[in-house]
């Protein structure tokens, strides 16, 4: 299996039943340590709340099995289940290493875009806009630059340079996007989607993964 393949299977699409309201996510498989199961990280306001969730095979996951990282938006979910791929907690580099630009991927399901005979997410590229080792306003965020539609919250944020000494780097977590008040003319940022979305969107530093 090639690394890119490897990532790219180590992502799932993920439905969260709240009452009516049926919400759109990304989930991907992540491993801490060597010999333990791998997890499913998503954001936290996809699943809080949800009395049914199930993945993209339709593997219903219980409302116990899903616990919260403080302080951000990520939520961790235990699922019986033996992924083919993951993606690894030696991924997530020193922020030293890093450049205050960084080219991209991210790996997700914007609005609920899925392959539905191989399962397989929807690639997107893009840059840091912010210099990723730097809390955006004070929070353990950074923006990036690229796509970003509901049903990314949960998508891995990654550098892939196959061809250098470090080709994978998990830099963060898709959470959401900014967008314009309602009078755009301000060009005031909001933390979430209040009218028409633009281009930036927002990631949670990776290195929460491994509180």
């Amino acid at each position: 299996m090639t690394l890119s393949d490897a990532i790219v299977q180590s992502t799932r699409p993920l439905c969260a039943y709240v009452g009516d309201e049926r919400r759109l996510g990304t989930a991907f498989w992540f491993r801490r340590h060597p010999g333990v199961p791998p997890v499913l990280v998503t954001c936290r306001h996809v699943v809080e709340g949800a009395e049914r969730i199930t993945t993209g095979s339709g593997r219903a996951i219980s409302a116990g099995s899903v616990t919260f990282i403080e302080g951000v938006d990520l939520a961790i979910l235990q699922v019986q289940e033996t992924p083919k791929a993951w993606i690894e907690a030696q991924w997530i580099v020193p922020v030293e290493t890093l450049g205050a630009i960084e080219p991209i991927v991210i790996l997700g399901h914007p609005l609920g875009l899925v392959d539905d005979h191989s399962g397989r997410p929807i690639a997107r590229t893009g840059i840091t806009a912010t210099d990723p080792k730097l809390p955006f306003r004070g929070r353990p965020e950074f923006l990036v630059d690229a796509p970003c539609y509901p049903g990314s919250s949960g998508s891995p944020v990654l550098r892939y340079a196959p061809g250098d000494a470090q080709p994978i780097a998990l830099l963060g977590v898709l959470i959401g996007g900014p967008a314009l008040l309602e009078d755009a003319r301000t060009g005031l940022l909001s933390d979430w989607p209040k009218a028409d979305t633009f281009h930036l969107g927002t990631a949670v530093d990776a290195r929460y993964l491994l509180t």
